[in-house]
């Protein structure tokens, strides 16, 4: 009895683990599109764009590979320069 409590918590862990990095994905899109946009009205400079967008894209990138492994499908790194064209 104890061993399926086990695997049933580590499943419930391993779902929650998911739809953590999926929301922390959505979180990063949107800090990003502020970053593009302040890049693109000349508020901050291409390497301040840069630094503060290092940590959201990774973040976008490994919500973007939980999606993909989902839908069996292999995820394509996102990086700065293609984002923000």
């Amino acid at each position: 009895m104890t061993l399926k409590l086990k695997v049933i918590k580590t499943l419930i862990t391993h779902v929650v683990n998911k739809m953590n990095k999926i929301a922390k994905a959505k979180k990063a899109k949107e800090e990003l599109d502020q970053i593009k946009y302040l890049l693109k009205t000349a508020q901050i400079s291409f390497d301040e764009a840069r630094a503060r967008a290092e940590t959201p894209l990774k973040e976008l990138n490994e919500g973007m590979a939980e999606v993909a492994k989902q839908h069996g499908f292999k995820h394509r790194q996102v990086g700065f320069t293609g984002f923000f064209r």
